[in-house]
């Protein structure tokens, strides 16, 4: 899957073996040479502790969250490579964009592969306006803190357009829907990945649909039939996840409940 740096900051980070619920993502760092991902840095409250982990301990980040593998978290100080990362973050100055020897921008973003945390592709900023534009990696000649040059003619004008409304993230989703054949075909590719991670496993609860159909019951074998069924539910991610850990369902009640208490928001309760 591919996601977005700055886009995925908030994220609830679980470990996968109990559920345990560890913080959201404040910090997602990239190498000098953003060309892949270094590690993450989590925490529960803005007066806590922050605890780092590197990709090595990641066992799924998707869209809405991140399960990891809880030997591989530490105190942000005691991994090394991951906290002079952060400490080096907290004072880069804005990333010129270079093409032709002219600056044509300014990094915004960078987007990655969830799977291999690297680098994929740069979103970048230009004008007044800020209009955003997405360059693949494949366009990168050289990248690092000083700037990053792209090669001549990369920088086109139909590329994705920003999202009215001036919201960040609403130009990080005007992007990412604008990335169009590359994107989809990565979905396509995630999809068939995880349907094939599924395929002669139990279903691990019973599985309905929106509607409240049975799609499947809990330890039924998954067959191709069933997951052609969660397929077209949009059910596939959900028992992936649920795979994962038994008490994913309740570390993420258990989550909301705090993030209300805390911000004393009223919110529905799940069906």
């Amino acid at each position: 899957m591919i996601l977005y740096v700055n886009g995925s900051v908030r994220h609830p980070v679980f470990d996968c073996g109990k559920g345990k619920y560890f913080g959201r993502i404040t910090d997602i760092l990239v190498d000098d040479g953003f060309k892949t991902v270094l590690g993450y840095v989590c925490r529960t409250r803005f007066f806590r502790p922050r605890w780092a982990f590197d990709t090595s301990a990641v066992r799924l980040i998707n869209k809405d969250l991140m399960l990891i593998d809880r030997k591989g978290k530490k105190w942000l100080p005691l991994n090394k490579a991951v906290h002079e990362a952060w400490r080096r973050s907290k004072s880069m100055p804005k990333i010129k964009v270079i093409e032709g020897g002219k600056t044509v921008g300014e990094v915004a973003d960078f987007a990655f592969d969830s799977e291999t945390g690297q680098v994929v592709g740069v979103l970048i900023s230009r004008g007044l306006l800020g209009k955003l534009l997405y360059i693949p990696q494949s366009d990168v000649v050289m990248a690092g803190r000083d700037g990053v040059l792209v090669r001549e003619g990369s920088i086109v004008d139909n590329r994705p357009p920003r999202e009215a409304g001036g919201l960040f993230n609403g130009f990080l989703k005007a992007a990412a829907r604008g990335l169009g054949t590359g994107v989809a075909k990565a979905r396509a590719a995630v999809k068939e990945h995880t349907a094939n991670s599924l395929a002669g496993k139990e279903a691990p609860s019973e599985i309905l649909d929106s509607g409240g159909r049975l799609l499947a019951r809990e330890g039924e074998r998954l067959t191709p039939e069933v997951i052609g069924k969660l397929e077209a539910a949009d059910k596939l991610s959900e028992t992936s996840l649920l795979m994962a850990g038994k008490n994913f369902g309740a570390a993420l009640a258990a989550a909301n409940r705090r993030l209300r208490k805390r911000t004393g928001r009223q919110q529905s309760k799940p069906q």
